[in-house]
């Protein structure tokens, strides 16, 4: 492992500063817990996609299996996203502990690495969301419209 020596610290003091070490060290629990966190909600979206996928049938008389189905989709792919998701903030979480302990190029490039693929995989995830959840919407009007209609 690339080890950054005294001297290279002390060329680099604005950028590698103790209180910057320090910041690392204090998100890293934070990260490693919201990974976990992911996860588990990970877990929780592949049971409710696969639950939601598994009685799309009862919705057949509302003309609403497709959309169930699409939503059990949804839910499967949501799930895999956040557990990615996940092991994205667990692996920086790791590599933001060991930099603090030992400075590196290489376990910073590692770290930077990690974050970045989080952030865009987050960001693509939000935006997707938020198109999905208007689509939700829709539906859930349709389906008001129906129980009214049945009435």
């Amino acid at each position: 492992m690339e080890t950054l020596d005294q001297s290279e610290l002390q060329e680099n003091k604005d950028v590698i500063s103790p209180k910057a070490l320090n910041n690392m060290s204090g998100m890293s629990p934070w990260m490693l817990l919201m990974g976990i966190m992911f996860i588990i909600l990970a877990l929780f979206m592949f049971l409710g996609g696969a639950g939601i996928l598994i009685n799309a049938d009862a919705y057949s008389s509302l003309g609403l299996k497709g959309a169930m189905q699409l939503m059990a989709v949804f839910y499967l792919v949501g799930g895999g996203v956040f557990g990615y998701g996940g092991s994205l903030l667990v692996g920086s979480g790791t590599k933001a502990s060991t930099f603090a302990k030992y400075p590196s190029a290489n376990v910073f490039e590692a770290f930077t690495s990690k974050q970045k693929q989080f952030w865009i995989l987050m960001g693509v995830n939000a935006i997707v969301t938020i198109i999905v959840f208007i689509a939700f919407i829709v539906m859930a009007g349709k389906i008001a419209k129906l129980a009214g209609a049945g009435m």
